[in-house]
């Protein structure tokens, strides 16, 4: 899968060139590499954070609100207790300007608004990341379905579904926890620095140097106590929902081979390390939490007894006292945050990896054609699997006439479903050209080339839906006359009849409640809802026994006798329903 690449060539010239001359002792160097080792990561990470911000930019305007009233609700928080400081003061005989009823108003309204404004900072952040979670999981359905089937073949489905699912959660601890808290510490930390430096210059300084010690103790705990257990926890994780998919889906495999006892310490042995890893990351994330608070108090304590020693007056001391331990909340949040960046930088890579992924093909082509009246011909085609260390198809030339009847045989993994993955532009050939009638398609929009093409397999996929919905993916528009009809002329009609809802009966996940031959049937009513022009059968019988691969061989005949048809099978049953039989040999 294609990575995406941050802006930091610089460093790769400094480690080719400055390395290695000689000039630098061997410790020094080493120095050298680390450093530029992390300097590259923190580019990396500027590089994602840049990213993250920009996929804001439409909503900017919720944001900035969500930030300013943040802002001000924070405010509120250090006036509220700045306000209880002044009224004890008042109630203790001391003069601080106002009456002790004024300073309890004060602290009413404070209370009333900092509530106010909290409501507003967390609603808007969190409908903005909200937002931006369902675009991002749009975009990565969109990226997915540019590079299928390929990308999928390439990467487990429960890798998949982790970055779907979990790793776009993950992302909006950036969006509704980072962007905001981030402005609002910024600006706070500043503005109470400048109101104890009214008191003592000396004031602002230290409350200056353990906000950056809260901030920077935690990130340095996180960083080398916490290194690559989130990453190694978002791994086993990723391994783990695909074991458990591999177990529910092979589940009848499991029992019937007496695999259960197997499978499950395999489970539990993947629980215990996901357990492990887990452990950790909240012993690490507890120790990171419990540090700003200790410097909380030391920051207060210290404050408190400078004040004494410069002489402040007690309204005085109280005032800036309780104004320093108020005002960390901030920074103690952004502080925080370290702990789950990490992870959500994670999360956040493996999501543009597949949003940037350019295995995919192209929709380049113009040309929206009638593919009724044309050939089929490759021409010295070859393609080779990323994955792979060889070609797959090597040089393979054939023609078609239109409305022949083709089987494509040889022995299972020769290459045979890879050629119709060529004629669907799942991906292009590396070498040589497909063509339809005079034109490459690749100068065919894939619209226009796949909805003339219609494609079944030897496991037709049905969807956790009703045989009606399922059938109706060939021509959403279709009445319920024209569903039915298709069914009956793949001879599945009087099953479903008989089925307690009819077209409404649900199929189960992967049509687990229906037979092979029915699913195949499904399937063949889909395709004929279709009227593509042109028909690609992947083994379609492979799966069945003898009596439900004649009837689907003679359905096949019988319905689509005015289609052109390609069928790949490795079986000699299919040579009796073929026009013409090309026998394909391994490269």
């Amino acid at each position: 899968m294609g990575k995406s690449q941050p802006p930091y060539g610089k460093w790769r010239i400094v480690l080719s060139t400055g390395i290695g001359t000689g000039r630098i002792a061997k410790k020094g160097r080493g120095f050298l590499m680390e450093y530029l080792k992390k300097e590259i990561q923190s580019h990396r990470s500027f590089y994602i954070v840049r990213r993250l911000l920009e996929m804001t930019s439409p909503l900017k305007g919720y944001m900035i609100l969500s930030a300013s009233a943040g802002l001000l609700g924070n405010f509120c928080a250090v006036g509220l207790m700045v306000g209880g400081g002044a009224l004890i003061c008042t109630l203790a005989g001391l003069n601080i300007g106002f009456t002790g009823l004024q300073w309890g108003i004060i602290m009413v309204l404070c209370a009333v608004f900092r509530g106010v404004f909290r409501y507003i900072e967390h609603y808007n952040g969190h409908d903005v990341a909200f937002r931006l979670l369902g675009l991002i999981r749009e975009k990565l359905f969109l990226a997915l379905q540019k590079g299928a089937p390929g990308n999928l073949a390439e990467n487990k489905s429960g890798d998949m579904i982790s970055t779907i699912m979990a790793d776009v959660e993950l992302v909006e601890v950036f969006f509704a926890h980072t962007i905001s808290p981030v402005i609002i510490a910024g600006i706070m930390s500043v503005s109470m620095m400048i109101f104890v430096g009214q008191f003592a210059i000396n004031f602002a300084l230290i409350l200056g140097i353990f906000y950056l010690l809260t901030l920077g103790v935690t990130y340095f705990v996180n960083q080398k106590i916490g290194k690559d257990i989130g990453n190694k926890y978002r791994r086993q994780f990723s391994e783990s929902t695909s074991h458990w998919l591999d177990s529910l889906r092979g589940m009848k495999e499991i029992l019937i081979l007496t695999g259960e006892d197997n499978r499950l310490r395999e489970i539990r042995e993947n629980g215990v390390q996901l357990n492990e890893s887990l452990g950790k990351l909240k012993v690490q994330r507890s120790f990171a939490i419990s540090i700003p608070e200790f410097l909380i108090t030391l920051a207060t304590v210290s404050i408190f007894l400078l004040a004494s020693y410069y002489g402040l007056s007690t309204e005085k001391t109280l005032i800036v006292t309780v104004a320093v331990a108020s005002s960390f909340g901030p920074i103690v949040a952004l502080s925080n945050l370290t702990v789950d960046l990490k992870n959500t930088f994670g999360a956040a890579r493996r999501i543009f990896d597949i949003l940037d992924d350019e295995n995919f093909v192209e929709n380049s082509g113009k040309r929206e054609v009638d593919i009724q009246d044309m050939d089929i011909r490759f021409e010295r085609v070859s393609y080779q699997y990323p994955s792979s260390t060889g070609k797959a198809i090597n040089s393979f030339s054939l023609s078609m006439r239109k409305g022949e009847k083709m089987a494509i045989m040889g022995p299972s993994g020769c290459g045979k479903s890879t050629l119709l993955r060529l004629l669907l532009r799942y991906f292009d050939p590396q070498e040589g050209n497909v063509y339809l009638g005079k034109y490459n398609i690749r100068e065919i929009t894939l619209e226009s080339l796949r909805k003339n093409i219609a494609l079944l397999t030897q496991d037709t996929f049905l969807f956790d839906d009703t045989i009606e919905k399922n059938i109706r993916i060939g021509k959403p528009g279709a009445t319920m006359q024209e569903i039915e009809h298709s069914a009956k002329r793949a001879m599945v009609h009087n099953f479903i009849q008989t089925l307690p809802h009819g077209y409404q009966t649900r199929v189960g996940e992967l049509g687990g409640r229906l037979s092979g031959g029915e699913k195949q049937r499904i399937g063949i009513a889909r395709v004929l809802l279709t009227e593509a022009p042109i028909i690609v059968l992947d083994e379609p019988t492979s799966n069945l026994d003898a009596l439900n691969e004649k009837a689907i061989l003679d359905i096949l005949k019988k319905e689509f006798s005015d289609r052109t048809l390609i069928m790949v099978s490795h079986r000699s049953t299919v040579l009796q329903w073929a026009d013409r039989v090309y026998h394909y040999k391994t490269v």
